[in-house]
C-alpha cells in the first residue's frame, strides 16, 4: 500500500505532470469506459470512474510540463532529519534488565526445587 500526495494529473505519482502522465491517461482505457478505475488511470476525483470531470481535473490544473510542484526544501536540497530515540529505548532495556535481576534475587534457582 502506498500513500503519498500528488496533484490531479499525476498519475505516476513523481511530482511531475508530464507526458508520462497524459500517456497513461489517454492509453489506460478506462475513460468513459463506465467500468472501475484507479488514479494510475485518470480516476482524479476518486468517484470511481474516468469521465470528462477528471480530464477536467488534468487540464485545469495547469501543471502540465511545468517541472516539479512539490516544494523545494529552503536553503537546502537536503532535509534533515531527526534521529532515532535510541536513548529512550536503552533506558527500556536497563529497567527490563534490573527487573529480570530482581526477580532472580526474590527466587533464587536453589531455593526451587523439582
Amino acid at each position: 500500500m502506498s500513500f503519498a500526495f500528488s496533484a490531479p494529473g499525476d498519475t505516476n505519482i513523481d511530482g511531475v505532470v508530464d507526458i508520462l502522465d497524459a500517456a497513461n491517461f489517454l492509453a489506460g482505457g478506462a475513460f468513459d469506459a463506465g467500468r472501475p478505475a484507479s488514479w494510475y488511470e485518470g480516476d482524479f476525483n476518486y468517484d470511481g470512474l474516468v469521465n470528462v470531470l477528471d480530464a477536467a481535473d488534468f487540464v485545469s490544473t495547469g501543471l502540465y510540463n511545468t517541472g516539479s510542484y512539490l516544494p523545494r526544501a529552503s536553503g537546502s536540497a537536503v532535509a534533515v532529519v531527526p534521529e532515532p530515540a535510541t536513548a529512550l529505548m536503552a533506558a527500556t532495556a536497563l529497567a527490563l534488565l534490573a527487573c529480570r535481576r530482581a526477580a532472580r534475587m526474590r527466587h533464587p534457582r536453589s531455593l526451587i526445587r523439582s
